[in-house]
């Protein structure tokens, strides 16, 4: 993901996507890894204290 500059947790979208239930819909939240941006770069710094 760092050659591609996205989001490891996110995969560059800025969302991720949590099942509500198997039968319903879909909820959708800003990524905790990059809080919604989608880039690597952010990601990287946000975990770097981790």
């Amino acid at each position: 993901m760092k050659d591609q500059e996205k989001c490891p947790d996110c995969h560059g979208r800025g969302f991720t996507v949590y099942p509500y239930n198997e039968y319903a819909y879909f909820n959708s939240f800003e990524c905790p890894g990059c809080q919604g941006s989608g880039a690597y770069t952010d990601w990287y710094n946000l975990n770097q204290s981790l």
